[in-house]
């Protein structure tokens, strides 16, 4: 073995001695060629990792200014939808006066009165009700059942 690397060593001197004299013999050129792919296969390993790290901090900051725009737009969209659905109402709430606009539609086509007729007219019978009291405080009893319908004389019974 040790002649081996005595006899490899002789070999590479000359190779060597060519690349620095600018010859280019026929086994010289061919070391050299070899000598060069390796100088630029070393050197492309010692920058690759550089620029390697450098690849990757330039795509972490290009992941995160993806995901800043990504979250801008999805804000954006979030936005417009609240506006779309009926201006941040709950939906419930809409469907529900819908449907009640619906029913008291087919209520005054069957004749049913609205909630605010029958307000009025508990209003109407309450004023009815306090003045009839106030009759009957005054010292006139109150008709009785057996009082005549208006316009009809009373009859005295002989």
């Amino acid at each position: 073995m040790a002649t081996t690397r005595k006899r490899a060593a002789a070999d590479d001197a000359p190779a060597a001695q060519s690349s620095d004299a600018g010859g280019s013999g026929g086994a010289g050129a061919g070391d050299n060629v070899w000598l060069a792919g390796l100088g630029a296969l070393a050197q492309a390993q010692a920058q690759g990792t550089k620029a390697f790290d450098a690849l990757v901090r330039e795509g972490l900051a290009q992941q995160a200014k993806a995901r800043e725009a990504a979250e801008a737009e999805m804000t954006k969209a979030a936005e417009r939808l609240g506006a779309m659905t009926m201006g941040g109402a709950n939906p419930w709430d809409r469907l529900g006066g819908i449907f009640e606009g619906r029913v008291q539609q087919a209520l005054q086509r069957l004749g049913v009165p609205s909630p605010e007729l029958l307000a009025a007219m508990a209003e109407r019978i309450q004023s009815l009700e306090a003045r009839v009291a106030e009759l009957e405080s005054r010292g006139g009893a109150a008709p009785g059942p057996e009082a005549t319908p208006r316009g009809q004389a009373r009859t005295t019974g002989k």
